[in-house]
Protein backbone atom coordinates (compact mmCIF):
# COMPACT_ATOMS: atom_id res chain seq x y z
CA UNK A 1 0.00 0.00 0.00
CA UNK A 2 1.41 3.40 -0.96
CA UNK A 3 2.00 6.16 1.55
CA UNK A 4 -0.88 8.25 0.14
CA UNK A 5 -3.32 5.34 0.46
CA UNK A 6 -2.23 4.70 4.03
CA UNK A 7 -2.80 8.36 4.91
CA UNK A 8 -6.25 8.30 3.25
CA UNK A 9 -7.13 5.11 5.09
CA UNK A 10 -5.99 6.50 8.45
CA UNK A 11 -7.90 9.75 7.89
CA UNK A 12 -11.02 7.87 6.79
CA UNK A 13 -10.91 5.53 9.79
CA UNK A 14 -10.44 8.48 12.15
CA UNK A 15 -13.43 10.29 10.65
CA UNK A 16 -15.50 7.10 10.76
CA UNK A 17 -14.75 6.53 14.43
CA UNK A 18 -15.63 10.15 15.31
CA UNK A 19 -18.92 10.00 13.43
CA UNK A 20 -19.69 6.56 14.84
CA UNK A 21 -19.41 7.90 18.37
CA UNK A 22 -21.76 10.76 17.49
CA UNK A 23 -24.48 8.62 15.88
CA UNK A 24 -24.00 5.18 17.39
CA UNK A 25 -27.74 4.66 17.99
CA UNK A 26 -28.49 5.08 14.28
CA UNK A 27 -27.98 2.66 11.40
CA UNK A 28 -24.36 3.33 10.32
CA UNK A 29 -25.08 2.10 6.79
CA UNK A 30 -27.89 4.62 6.18
CA UNK A 31 -26.54 6.96 3.47
CA UNK A 32 -28.56 9.88 4.89
CA UNK A 33 -26.31 9.73 7.96
CA UNK A 34 -22.74 11.09 7.78
CA UNK A 35 -21.04 7.81 8.60
CA UNK A 36 -23.23 5.95 6.11
CA UNK A 37 -22.27 8.36 3.34
CA UNK A 38 -18.59 7.96 4.18
CA UNK A 39 -18.96 4.18 4.42
CA UNK A 40 -20.41 4.12 0.91
CA UNK A 41 -17.47 6.18 -0.41
CA UNK A 42 -14.81 3.85 1.03
CA UNK A 43 -14.88 1.39 -1.91
CA UNK A 44 -14.20 4.25 -4.34
CA UNK A 45 -10.93 5.12 -2.59
CA UNK A 46 -10.15 1.59 -1.45
CA UNK A 47 -11.71 -1.00 -3.79
CA UNK A 48 -10.40 -3.87 -1.68
CA UNK A 49 -12.57 -2.68 1.25
CA UNK A 50 -15.84 -3.29 -0.58
CA UNK A 51 -18.25 -5.09 1.78
CA UNK A 52 -18.82 -8.74 0.96
CA UNK A 53 -22.07 -9.89 -0.64
CA UNK A 54 -21.61 -13.50 0.56
CA UNK A 55 -24.76 -14.90 2.20
CA UNK A 56 -24.90 -18.66 1.62
CA UNK A 57 -26.14 -21.27 4.09
CA UNK A 58 -23.48 -24.00 3.90
CA UNK A 59 -24.32 -26.58 6.60
CA UNK A 60 -27.21 -27.26 8.96
CA UNK A 61 -27.17 -29.93 11.69
CA UNK A 62 -29.28 -30.83 14.76
CA UNK A 63 -26.80 -32.40 17.23
CA UNK A 64 -29.41 -33.94 19.55
CA UNK A 65 -30.92 -35.96 16.69
CA UNK A 66 -27.81 -36.29 14.53
CA UNK A 67 -29.83 -34.98 11.57
CA UNK A 68 -28.29 -32.93 8.77
CA UNK A 69 -30.33 -30.84 6.36
CA UNK A 70 -29.98 -31.28 2.61
CA UNK A 71 -29.51 -27.81 1.11
CA UNK A 72 -30.65 -27.40 -2.50
CA UNK A 73 -30.69 -23.80 -3.70
CA UNK A 74 -32.69 -21.90 -1.09
CA UNK A 75 -34.58 -24.99 0.14
CA UNK A 76 -33.40 -27.00 3.13
CA UNK A 77 -34.89 -30.42 3.96
CA UNK A 78 -34.41 -32.02 7.36
CA UNK A 79 -35.57 -35.48 8.45
CA UNK A 80 -35.44 -36.25 12.16
CA UNK A 81 -36.09 -39.58 13.90
CA UNK A 82 -39.75 -40.47 14.40
CA UNK A 83 -39.69 -40.02 18.19
CA UNK A 84 -38.12 -36.52 18.12
CA UNK A 85 -39.88 -33.74 20.03
CA UNK A 86 -39.59 -30.89 17.51
CA UNK A 87 -40.99 -28.19 19.81
CA UNK A 88 -37.59 -26.89 20.97
CA UNK A 89 -34.37 -27.82 19.18
CA UNK A 90 -31.06 -26.06 18.65
CA UNK A 91 -29.18 -26.29 15.35
CA UNK A 92 -25.53 -25.95 14.49
CA UNK A 93 -25.09 -24.20 11.17
CA UNK A 94 -22.52 -22.37 9.09
CA UNK A 95 -23.18 -19.54 6.66
CA UNK A 96 -21.00 -17.04 4.82
CA UNK A 97 -22.99 -13.95 5.80
CA UNK A 98 -22.74 -11.50 8.67
CA UNK A 99 -25.84 -12.74 10.51
CA UNK A 100 -28.82 -15.09 10.34
CA UNK A 101 -32.35 -14.44 11.59
CA UNK A 102 -35.67 -16.29 11.83
CA UNK A 103 -38.71 -14.03 12.19
CA UNK A 104 -36.37 -11.15 13.06
CA UNK A 105 -34.67 -13.09 15.88
CA UNK A 106 -30.92 -13.49 15.49
CA UNK A 107 -29.88 -17.13 15.32
CA UNK A 108 -26.74 -18.23 17.15
CA UNK A 109 -25.35 -21.58 16.00
CA UNK A 110 -25.63 -24.20 18.73
CA UNK A 111 -27.63 -21.91 21.05
CA UNK A 112 -30.89 -20.51 19.66
CA UNK A 113 -33.90 -22.77 20.22
CA UNK A 114 -36.66 -23.02 17.61
CA UNK A 115 -39.82 -25.03 17.10
CA UNK A 116 -39.56 -27.20 14.00
CA UNK A 117 -43.28 -27.98 13.83
CA UNK A 118 -43.61 -25.58 10.88
CA UNK A 119 -41.24 -24.40 8.16
CA UNK A 120 -38.57 -21.94 9.29
CA UNK A 121 -37.31 -19.15 7.04
CA UNK A 122 -33.66 -18.26 7.68
CA UNK A 123 -32.66 -14.83 6.39
CA UNK A 124 -28.90 -14.50 5.87
CA UNK A 125 -27.61 -10.92 5.77
CA UNK A 126 -24.32 -10.21 4.02
CA UNK A 127 -21.79 -7.60 5.13
CA UNK A 128 -23.08 -5.31 2.38
CA UNK A 129 -26.60 -5.70 3.94
CA UNK A 130 -28.08 -7.68 1.03
CA UNK A 131 -30.16 -10.67 2.10
CA UNK A 132 -31.02 -14.18 1.00
CA UNK A 133 -33.74 -16.39 2.52
CA UNK A 134 -33.64 -20.16 3.00
CA UNK A 135 -36.75 -22.19 3.83
CA UNK A 136 -36.22 -25.17 6.14
CA UNK A 137 -38.82 -27.94 6.04
CA UNK A 138 -38.65 -30.57 8.77
CA UNK A 139 -40.24 -34.03 8.61
CA UNK A 140 -40.21 -36.98 10.97
CA UNK A 141 -39.31 -40.44 9.77
CA UNK A 142 -42.08 -43.02 9.95
CA UNK A 143 -42.30 -45.44 12.90
CA UNK A 144 -41.08 -48.26 10.68
CA UNK A 145 -38.30 -46.25 8.98
CA UNK A 146 -34.85 -47.75 9.16
CA UNK A 147 -32.47 -45.53 7.20
CA UNK A 148 -29.11 -44.47 8.63
CA UNK A 149 -28.25 -40.95 7.40
CA UNK A 150 -25.03 -40.16 9.21
CA UNK A 151 -22.33 -41.73 11.35
CA UNK A 152 -19.34 -39.87 12.73
CA UNK A 153 -16.81 -39.49 15.52
CA UNK A 154 -17.07 -35.84 16.60
CA UNK A 155 -13.90 -35.99 18.70
CA UNK A 156 -11.92 -36.97 15.59
CA UNK A 157 -13.84 -34.77 13.14
CA UNK A 158 -14.36 -37.92 11.06
CA UNK A 159 -17.59 -38.52 9.12
CA UNK A 160 -18.63 -41.78 7.61
CA UNK A 161 -19.70 -42.34 4.02
CA UNK A 162 -22.86 -44.43 3.84
CA UNK A 163 -23.34 -46.59 0.77
CA UNK A 164 -26.34 -48.88 0.96
CA UNK A 165 -25.93 -50.83 4.20
CA UNK A 166 -22.20 -50.08 4.57
CA UNK A 167 -20.51 -47.25 6.46
CA UNK A 168 -16.92 -46.33 5.62
CA UNK A 169 -15.15 -44.04 8.05
CA UNK A 170 -11.50 -43.02 8.06
CA UNK A 171 -9.76 -41.91 11.25
CA UNK A 172 -6.30 -40.41 11.74
CA UNK A 173 -3.38 -42.84 11.78
CA UNK A 174 -2.58 -44.33 15.22
CA UNK A 175 -6.05 -43.53 16.60
CA UNK A 176 -6.97 -45.69 19.58
CA UNK A 177 -10.17 -47.39 18.36
CA UNK A 178 -11.31 -48.35 21.85
CA UNK A 179 -13.94 -46.25 23.63
CA UNK A 180 -14.79 -43.97 20.70
CA UNK A 181 -18.21 -42.34 20.95
CA UNK A 182 -20.20 -42.16 17.74
CA UNK A 183 -22.80 -39.60 16.72
CA UNK A 184 -25.33 -40.91 14.21
CA UNK A 185 -28.61 -39.93 12.59
CA UNK A 186 -31.45 -42.09 11.39
CA UNK A 187 -35.14 -41.75 10.66
CA UNK A 188 -36.36 -44.68 12.73
CA UNK A 189 -38.01 -44.73 16.12
CA UNK A 190 -34.90 -46.11 17.86
CA UNK A 191 -31.49 -47.62 17.14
Amino acid sequence: MTKNKRIKLLLTLTILSLFHCAISARNPLDSSQPIGAIYQLLPIFFPSLKPSSAKEMKTYFIPTTGSSAVITGTKMSLIVPYSTDVSSLSAEFYHTGKSATVNGIEQISGQTLNSYSQALVYTITATNVTQKSYTLSTAKGSPDSNTLFGFQFDSLLSRGVITGKSVTLYVPYATNLKNLIATFSHNGSKL
